[in-house]
């Protein structure tokens, strides 16, 4: 009887257990997740924005991040009133550069908008046109500091995104006073909290999926103005792409982009982990990709502290991310954009759900603990007793020592016994606590035979 209630008790704490994990929202990372795709132009209008990017300035680059330094507070935590006042700034930027745009039907094509969430910092959002297809390049708002929620100047993270988007607003605005025509709608988003797991970013795309907004492509500018690690180490300036989070049709877009607009190669480089606000583009199926300044080991070592300074900005890189910016959104705004049946899937890392989790499920992630906890303890119980059992019910069968069997029994309960004893230490702790994490998410994949690895299935072969 009290094994029947033993296995009972088992099953209600393994319904419990997936009941907690597949009512949340990042338990679409225990599968691949099928990425929109479209074809992209292979022919390039380069004559149309020769001009504009050659008249690029770095002295425009320089007076806007001086502008931002000057005008935002020192810090722009997400949930801080520092992190409002940004988001704020910002909208009240967009909005004084759209509304002195000269030609009427030009300044009507722009709508600013904010998208609140339940932290202080909203995300802002800047259309441009009303067509049924939208071209997204992002950035990031807020800043962090690891050792204190102040102090936080985020120059290269992420003033320097932010400021590649305002120029590239500023050239877009220029082309279309000049009479260049829009076939789809570009949108410009300046995410909250990318700093604390892309949490700004993953409720805009759940809001886009869910009101059925076609995204035909997204590219990320987060750390746009930091080489000198490269430099320093033998390494010619280039692009960073993140190959293991991205799509690869839209990836090999930009690599076409970068080779006909700008003048730095790009290289692949891997993130490791969830690492900017692309990946939730991805999480919700659209095609994504994030360029930064240089391959991920290069990048900027100072960032989420207070040495994250101007000093450290090579302005002429960012005009190189300029280039790549402008000529991403007017190429792909300027030509219609079908879909394929291409199959593209990305498969998110077992770590990627543990960060995403304890971040924003913290509770409902410490619940899983103590269930998996429970359900590994219920199971010895049943285990021992169903020993127990047999061991009680059965006869020494003939042609086996019975010194033997009670000598294999005695070696057993020395060894529990001797388990028991040892101390309960910070690493055997550690230990435990990771087991109870990454334990039941091998177990569930396994069972759906999920592949551990990131993976994208497109028109390359990958």
């Amino acid at each position: 009887m009290t094994q029947g209630k033993n296995i009972g008790l088992l099953v209600l704490l393994i319904l419990l257990f997936v009941a907690l994990l597949y009512t949340c929202e990042y338990s679409k990372l225990l599968s691949q997740i099928r990425v929109d795709t479209y074809a992209y132009p292979t022919s390039l209008h380069k004559d149309l924005l020769s001009n504009t990017l050659e008249n690029i300035k770095t002295t425009a680059l320089e007076t806007d991040i001086d502008q931002l330094i000057l005008d935002l507070p020192s810090d722009r935590y997400y949930n801080s009133d520092n992190g409002y006042k940004s988001s704020i700034y910002i909208e009240e930027y967009l909005k004084n550069l759209t509304n002195n745009i000269e030609s009427k039907p030009v300044r009507e094509l722009f709508r600013t908008a904010l998208f609140h969430h339940e932290w202080k910092q909203p995300s802002v959002i800047l259309r441009v046109g009303q067509f049924p297809q939208s071209i997204v390049l992002g950035c990031h708002v807020d800043s962090i500091n690891f050792k204190s929620t102040h102090n936080a100047p985020g120059v290269d993270d992420n003033l320097s995104g932010v400021v590649v988007v305002l120029q590239t607003v500023k050239h877009l605005t220029k082309l279309l006073e000049s009479g260049m025509n829009l076939k789809n709608t570009i949108e410009f988003h300046f995410y909250a909290a990318e700093e604390v797991g892309s949490a700004g970013s993953t409720e805009v795309f759940q809001n886009y999926r869910l009101e059925e907004r076609e995204i035909v492509a997204m590219l990320q500018q987060d750390m746009t103005g930091f080489i000198q690690k490269s430099l320093d180490q033998g390494e010619d300036e280039h692009f960073g792409l993140i190959r293991d989070y991205q799509s690869p049709t839209l990836s090999s877009f930009i690599k076409l982009i970068i080779e006909e607009y700008c003048h730095i190669p790009v290289l692949e480089t891997e993130c490791g982990k969830v690492c900017s606000d692309h990946i939730s583009a991805l999480m919700y199926g659209y095609p994504s990709v994030y360029v930064l300044e240089s391959k991920v080991e290069l990048s900027n070592p100072y960032i989420h502290s207070i040495h994250d300074t101007v000093e450290k900005i090579d302005f002429n890189h960012m005009r190189e991310h300029l280039r790549m910016t402008i000529a991403f959104v007017v190429e792909l705004a300027i030509t219609p954009i079908k879909r394929t049946e291409v199959v593209e899937k990305i498969s998110f890392r077992y770590i990627d759900l543990i960060i995403l989790m304890t971040v924003h499920h913290t509770r409902r992630f410490v619940y899983l603990v103590i269930v998996f906890a429970a359900i590994m303890c219920t199971l010895y119980i049943i285990s021992d007793d169903m020993a127990k059992s047999t061991n009680n019910a059965s006869s020494t069968p003939l042609g086996i020592d019975p010194v033997d069997e009670k000598y294999d029994e005695m070696l057993l309960n020395e060894l529990r016994q001797s388990l028991m004893r040892q101390p309960i230490t910070a690493p055997t702790m550690a230990v435990g606590f990771m087991g109870g994490v990454v334990l039941p998410l091998l177990i569930t994949n396994a069972i759906a035979q999920r592949p551990a690895n990131a993976l994208s299935q497109g028109a390359n072969g990958k």
